[in-house]
């Protein structure tokens, strides 16, 4: 994989009463259209791209180095391809990111 390859992620938005899927499980509670919003613009501004989301979730793209940077992610795994979670999520996303997921490549054939 080479630093400029774009990785797909999951982002597990923290909603509106502060709680997220990560510590409820599944709900009807959604993360409001508003807070989707600022929350898209405050990645983007971070030099993501916001794919789709729904209200839990955001599908988000960059660099892995970007991912590195900005969530700590492992670069060593994002370009083997491997899986990987967030170590920090930066200051000014806390009250609105409960974690960032990076899935395996999937494996086609053996």
């Amino acid at each position: 994989m080479a630093d400029d390859d774009v990785i797909n992620a999951q982002l597990v938005m923290i909603r509106d009463d502060g709680s997220s899927i990560l510590e409820d499980g599944p709900s009807l509670k959604d993360t409001s259209p508003e807070r989707r919003t600022a929350i898209s613009a405050r990645l983007e501004s971070l030099g993501f791209q916001v794919v789709t989301g729904d209200g839990n979730t955001l599908s988000i793209s960059g660099s892995a180095d970007r991912f590195a940077e900005v969530f700590g992610l492992d670069a060593k795994l994002l370009h083997h391809g491997l899986a990987a979670s967030a170590s920090k999520i930066p200051e000014q996303l806390e009250p609105y990111v409960a974690d960032v997921f990076v899935p395996p490549t999937p494996e086609l054939f053996r």
